[in-house]
């Protein structure tokens, strides 16, 4: 089971925290992958350095960026805030992240589409 499918899971049984992280993890592993596949080899230590190279290499658009930093930011209210999460930010967080996850698909898609051809 991946990361999102966690979340899902996650976030139906009341664990908003965890979800959230389930949630960042999954945008994490498909950014990294979109990196690599642009060959673009980043150490990443901290989450900000991934979405920095990201911006950097022009590999999403800014509306996408923006909500990878919403997420980052919620993962780490999640991990280090005493406040816990609610049910309607996990809610948005899954939506933010269904369509980071779109929009980071079509960027890997091969030039002409999924089938690698122009026509």
């Amino acid at each position: 089971m991946g990361h999102f499918e966690r979340a899902s899971r996650m976030l139906k049984t009341g664990y908003y925290d965890l979800a959230v992280l389930e949630l960042y993890r999954a945008v994490e592993a498909a950014l990294k992958k979109l990196l690599i596949s642009r060959q673009v080899y980043v150490d990443i230590r901290r989450p900000i350095d991934l979405l920095a190279a990201a911006r950097r290499h022009h590999v999403i658009s800014e509306d996408t960026a923006g909500s990878v930093n919403y997420l980052r930011r919620l993962r780490n209210d999640a991990v280090h805030s005493r406040e816990q999460i609610v049910r309607e930010t996990a809610e948005e967080a899954l939506g933010r992240t269904k369509s980071i996850l779109s929009a980071i698909e079509e960027e890997n898609e091969p030039i002409g589409g999924p089938e690698g051809r122009d026509g």
